[in-house]
């Protein structure tokens, strides 16, 4: 999830559209519930949680391999309830691409400059990012977007 200088799903969605033939399989640390729908969305095989046993692992990158797709039982359960509930269950859904690497780099401890610099943006797009991913996720500081991400990675 953090990659020097780099989206890792816009690298995912590069590599989809310049290397069609390349099989990407995410290996994170990063909550499944929050980030797996958007890799796999983005064109990635299947997310492998690192919490996950060896096993599991293998199974991904056999299916990977083998041009199927890897959805864990725990990915698969929480997609068929929010299908089951007919609405977005995790509020980190709501998020954009950009809006989720800054809320991701807010996590991480970055301050608001530090991510305009990183992303090359200035540190208002930054701050107006914030104001939108906070508004989104109905929170109004950092404290509460980490016990979001606390609670989510709980999950």
């Amino acid at each position: 999830m953090q990659l020097p200088d780099t989206n890792p799903l816009n690298l995912v969605e590069f590599i989809r559209i310049n290397q069609p033939e390349a099989k990407v399989l995410i290996f994170s640390m990063g909550a499944e519930n929050i980030y797996a729908k958007r890799f796999l969305k983005a064109g990635a095989m299947g997310f492998v949680s690192k919490k996950s046993g060896l096993e599991e692992l293998k199974k991904g990158i056999d299916l990977a391999l083998n041009n199927r797709r890897y959805i864990s039982d725990t990915l698969a359960e929480l997609l068929a309830t929010e299908s089951n509930n007919d609405r977005m269950g995790n509020p980190f859904e709501r998020l954009t691409a950009r809006e989720m690497e800054i809320a991701n780099l807010l996590i991480n401890g970055k301050s608001v400059s530090e991510i305009g610099e990183q992303l090359h943006l200035s540190v208002s797009t930054v701050g107006t990012h914030k104001a939108r991913l906070f508004d989104k996720l109905g929170i109004e500081n950092l404290a509460q977007l980490f016990e979001l991400n606390r609670v989510y990675q709980s999950m």
